[in-house]
């Protein structure tokens, strides 16, 4: 199981890597940001994203000394 876990994994960071490089040919972060912040989708999703981190890591919802995956930000 844990075999098949760190292959899953490394699966998905790989391909969220890939994706990443892709998009960023097209046009910067910047540049998209500029584009999608009007519009009310992209900010309810990036707020939910950070704010749901944010909760999730919180003391009185994980065990203390451990930390969560969104812990270590996003992409």
């Amino acid at each position: 199981m844990k075999k098949f876990l760190i292959g899953l994994f490394t699966v998905i960071l790989l391909s969220m890597v890939a994706l990443i490089f892709t998009a960023s040919l097209e046009r910067s972060v910047f540049q998209a940001g500029r584009g999608l912040w009007p519009g009310p989708w992209f900010v309810a999703t990036l707020l939910d994203a950070y704010f749901g981190s944010s909760f999730s890591t919180s003391g009185w919802l994980t065990k203390k000394g451990r930390l969560s995956p969104e812990s270590f930000g996003s992409f």
